[in-house]
């Protein structure tokens, strides 16, 4: 190695290199202190010895040889290197320190460089980034710029839905399979080949669900799903659906028939019960402890002919029979016929409750089970003329003596009528009415009750079903009441009287008077009524005139409604001064709506003196009797 001391003593000689003599001073002068003034003597000293070691030196390495640029060139063994950091930074780096955002490349540290909170000891770096790194304190891999991760959790890899988790390639480059997640996020394998098959060929499958609600195993074509294998864990059975409607086939491939076997486990004891095979017949076989033992069975047989046969062994008793065969059936059609049947005599069906086993039940149980059925929905009948209904109904509405009443979603237009008789029983009292108008039904069953109609008592109101419930509702037959129905007319009548006179002086001819004659009025409930008018009217007249008056029996009070409910009292010129009267009953059936009925009044003559309404010799009365009773 040359050493060119002029050039040396020239750098010395600048200021700009004390690091330089600070520096040789830490490691040949051993701690020499320099001042200003002593600084260009040392600087001759350290020359001198300079010079000496060239000499020394220039008999090892002979003057015009190469000096030593490499380690390479002095020896192929390093031997041990301790302490301090291996760092290679690429030609695109602008820092040399490896977590420093500049820095690109790889480096090696005893200490480890530190990225976010984890401490790798190898590291790949690209601006910045950690794309790889190993941990030599608990051996964590980081790469694929943290996509995959091996530490004591496993390996984990992280993909979005457009790329795959794992790729798998043949030995030249082409893909064979990957793992993905999907959209729905599920986890898919797929093959790129789909004439290939991904299969497990040792040990086992197991296929679980964290919930305990089931487990499928699913197929699909195309993204639709076809059928799967699935866990009921509500049954505890296994379940094999084919959504497409088609078959299901279970195929069991065997040399022999023993081989050929299904066999069926009681999972509590871990042994076979019984076996279904296809021995030249379908058989189903009990087992004991030995499968191939075989004590009780039943095999059931599909001939050419059509028949199916089926032959059951019980022990030592083997027993054969012939099974329908659907749209077969002809022997039903020769059977003996019995009518009526009588109460001994069976039915047959399935019992749902038992795996739908064949059981029989006499008429009198039908009978009974049918009774109790309608009883339900229709209301049991009685001896005393009155039925029950199942549904008891609440009051709608309210206008004494009717009342609506609601049946809750049921249809008892068939059970009832207008006309027919119902009880209830409300605050402790048994109550009665009628049906005055057509049950209805749209979702709950309307009908209007008559009640009482002479206001003599509240016993017969239909109260507040909010404060008193209705219990005991019954119905019967029009004209028919039941045992305990009041039948005294006067309780089904509603009746206004009145014992006044009445009198208008001068009446005008065809004027309708009826605030003059008291304002007299009835109401005719909802219902049929058959009603009477029964009054005196009265006429006066001066000599040789006619005379007389009229009253009717309107729905309004200022026109006549009806000319058949007119009384009249009429007389044809008499001599003298005259007073002519008539007192008369008119009798007729009123139907329909709630109304109000008037007694109107009118003279069809001129020059009247007075028209009277003798109420006070012979009573004014209207009647309107229920025509139910």
């Amino acid at each position: 190695m040359t050493i060119d001391l002029a050039l040396i003593k020239e750098i010395l000689a600048k200021e700009a290199n004390k690091e330089f003599l600070t520096l040789y001073e830490k490691d040949v002068l051993a701690g020499w202190k320099l001042n200003q003034v002593d600084q260009a003597q040392a600087i001759e000293a350290l020359i001198g010895q300079m010079e000496q070691q060239q000499a020394v030196m220039g008999t090892i390495i002979p003057p015009g040889m190469p000096g030593v640029t490499e380690l390479s060139q002095i020896s192929s063994h390093m031997g041990d290197i301790i302490s301090g950091r291996f760092i290679a930074p690429s030609s695109a780096a602008t820092s040399t320190e490896p977590t420093a955002a500049g820095f690109t490349g790889t480096a090696m540290s005893g200490e480890g460089e530190t990225f976010g909170s984890d401490t790798y000891h190898i590291v790949g770096v690209s601006a910045g980034t950690l794309q790889f790194g190993l941990s030599a304190s608990d051996g964590k891999a980081y790469a694929g710029a943290g996509a995959v991760i091996l530490d004591t959790s496993g390996l984990t890899v992280q993909a979005d839905e457009t790329s795959p988790f794992v790729t798998f390639k043949d030995e030249a480059g082409d893909t064979v399979a990957t793992i993905f997640q999907d959209g729905a996020g599920n986890l898919q394998i797929e093959l790129a080949d789909n004439t290939k098959a991904l299969a497990i060929n040792k040990g086992n499958v197991f296929i679980n669900h964290a919930t305990d609600t089931g487990g499928n195993l699913s197929f699909y074509e195309n993204n639709v799903k076809k059928a799967h294998l699935g866990w009921g864990a509500d049954t505890g059975s296994i379940n094999i659906e084919n959504f497409e409607g088609g078959n299901v086939y279970l195929i069991v491939k065997g040399a022999a028939a023993s081989e050929r076997a299904i066999l069926l486990y009681d999972r509590t004891a871990d042994v076979a019960r019984f076996r279904v095979r296809n021995n030249g017949g379908f058989e189903i076989l009990e087992c004991a402890t030995d499968p191939d033992y075989i004590d009780n069975y039943a095999i059931i047989y599909h001939l050419d002919t059509g028949a199916v046969k089926l032959r059951v062994k019980q022990g030592a008793t083997e027993t054969e029979i012939t099974l329908h065969v659907q749209g077969t059936d002809t022997a039903l059609g020769t059977l003996g016929t019995k009518n009526p049947p009588i109460d001994a005599d069976k039915v047959i069906y399935r019992d749902s409750t038992a795996s739908d086993a064949l059981v029989t039940s006499t008429w009198t149980q039908v009978k009974a089970f049918l009774k109790t059925y309608f009883d339900g929905v229709y209301g049991g009948g009685s001896s005393d003329g009155w039925t029950a209904t199942a549904v008891q109904p609440t009051r709608t509405a309210a206008d004494d003596p009717t009342y609506t009443l609601s049946f809750a979603s049921v249809d008892y237009t068939g059970l009832m009528q207008e006309g027919s008789p119902v009880k209830w029983t409300q605050d402790s009292i048994v109550r009665y009415g009628w049906v005055s108008a057509a049950p209805a039904f749209s979702t709950n069953t309307t009908m209007t009750v008559l009640t009482c109609c002479n206001n003599a008592s509240t016993d017969y109101d239909v109260l507040d079903t909010g404060t008193y419930p209705i219990t005991g509702f019954a119905y019967g037959l029009p004209k028919q009441p039941g045992i305990g129905m009041p039948i005294n007319i006067a309780f089904w009548t509603v009746e206004v009287t009145d014992t006044t006179q009445r009198t208008k002086a001068s009446p005008v001819q065809n004027t309708i008077y009826y605030s003059d004659f008291g304002s007299i009025n009835i109401t005719k409930p909802i219902g049929e009524f058959i009603t009477t008018l029964s009054l005196l009217v009265w006429g006066s007249t001066p000599s040789g005139t006619a005379s007389g008056g009229e009253a009717y029996l309107s729905t309004s009070s200022s026109s006549i409604s009806d000319n058949e409910w007119g009384i009249m009292g009429l007389v044809q010129a008499p001599t003298g001064t005259v007073s002519i009267g008539s007192s008369a009953i008119h009798q007729a059936v009123l139907t329909g709506a709630k109304a109000t009925h008037y007694v109107i009044y009118k003279t069809p003559y001129t020059g009247l003196s007075y028209l009277y309404s003798y109420n006070n010799y012979k009573k004014l009365a209207i009647r309107m009797r229920s025509a139910y009773l």
